[in-house]
């Protein structure tokens, strides 16, 4: 058979198979490529799980219950080498720094030792001896940049030594305008001056008396209250003058007599009567009377 006549031959039968297939594409064509469609999806999902680092299970689920610095600190220490472990450590790491950059501000030693823990752990996380995803280790670049920029002293080489890595390594990462920005401040005269005068300052936070010690400055609350769990204030006001406390009985006066109209008045004494004198008189000694004529 002529090569020319079996070309015609096939054609033919594409043909009538292209003819037959018709209906059933026009009826069920939409299902099929719906159906192809998500076959090629969990196709993609599959391999990039496939190639995906396996994570420990116990490390990875202790570090998405953690919430505090001492949970997240927990699970660093206890699987170090892992990569749960190192994302513990990073997560700590932030978390220290937000603390101490607030802190700054109220307390300058206490936000200082935050801060400086915060860039021993971003700097472990940068020396692990493990692969870190490309995320992580952005996020550790970033973070060791602001804790070198909280606790500077006026020089910001440090810091922009940091920022400029970050911006090479990864030069369209999402923190491409925010690197770009800080690089362009901290070159200028204006950012040095700032953080040189900001390190001077020592704020300190304020010294907050008891509420019911009395002393001045202090808030001291009326009597019969006090603060949960401490010694109840037993002390009660004074009591109003010209008033009976209800709890007592009200004492009775016994009214005081009053004299009466009639009663007898003390006699005065009476003067002498004449005859009683008259007779005084007569008992004299008979010399004191004068003598008689004969």
């Amino acid at each position: 058979m002529k090569s020319e006549h079996r070309h015609e031959l096939q054609r033919n039968d594409l043909k009538e198979i292209a003819l037959r297939a018709k209906p059933w594409f026009e009826q069920h064509g939409m299902q099929a490529l719906v159906g192809l469609v998500v076959a090629l999806v969990m196709i993609a999902i599959g391999v990039y799980w496939i190639n995906q680092p396996k994570p420990d299970a116990p490390g990875w689920g202790r570090l998405t219950s953690a919430q505090t610095v001492d949970e997240y600190g927990a699970v660093a220490d206890k699987y170090a080498d892992s990569l749960a472990g190192v994302w513990a450590r990073l997560r700590m790491a932030e978390l220290n720094l937000e603390d101490g950059i607030l802190a700054l501000f109220t307390d300058r030693e206490l936000g200082l030792k935050d801060v400086k823990r915060a860039q021993e752990d971003f700097e472990a996380v940068l020396k692990s001896s493990i692969a870190l995803p490309d995320a992580l280790r952005q996020r550790a670049l970033l973070g060791l940049a602001r804790a070198q920029e909280a606790a500077s002293d006026g020089d910001t080489q440090a810091a922009l030594a940091t920022y400029r890595k970050l911006e090479e390594d990864y030069p369209t990462s999402i923190y491409e305008g925010l690197v770009k920005q800080k690089i362009k401040d901290l070159e200028t005269g204006d950012a040095k001056a700032f953080y040189a005068w900001f390190h001077l300052q020592k704020p300190k936070p304020p010294d907050f008396r008891r509420p019911s010690d009395g002393t001045p400055g202090g808030i001291s609350l009326p009597p019969g209250f006090s603060i949960p769990g401490e010694t109840p204030d037993v002390s009660l006001p004074p009591k109003p003058t010209g008033t009976t406390p209800p709890t007592e009985t009200p004492k009775t006066e016994t009214p005081k007599e009053e004299p009466k109209a009639d009663a007898a008045k003390p006699e005065t004494p009476k003067e002498e009567a004449p005859a009683e004198k008259k007779a005084d008189e007569e008992k004299k000694p008979a010399e004191d009377k004068p003598a008689t004529n004969p």
